[in-house]
């Protein structure tokens, strides 16, 4: 069955170019190593209106570890480095794994 891991991030006041940027990098990095990458801007969310949501979404838990071991050899990492700069904050995370 598929899954998907969702990380919730509010981008921080006067980053969204540098924000961009970062979230591109990662789409391309990450679909190079064999994530299908979605970018949702949250627009109707309450409290959380203007965050975004950044899926990669895997055949199942075998390619997502497939996908993990890859990642584990990068020393660029697009998310990571904006949130060590400030960039942008991380609101939540989760895996979901299709159920029918």
């Amino acid at each position: 069955m598929a899954m998907v891991s969702v990380g919730q991030y509010k981008i921080s006041a006067g980053k969204r170019d540098e924000a961009l940027e970062a979230i591109q990098a990662a789409r391309e990095l990450h679909t190079k190593m064999g994530a299908k990458v979605r970018v949702w801007s949250l627009t109707a969310a309450g409290p959380n209106s203007g965050n975004f949501s950044y899926t990669t979404e895997f055949a199942d838990y075998r390619a997502y570890q497939d996908f993990i071991d890859k990642m584990q050899t990068q020393t660029v990492r697009p998310l990571a480095d904006a949130m060590a700069v400030g960039t942008i904050t991380m609101v939540s995370g989760s895996h979901a794994t299709e159920m029918v």
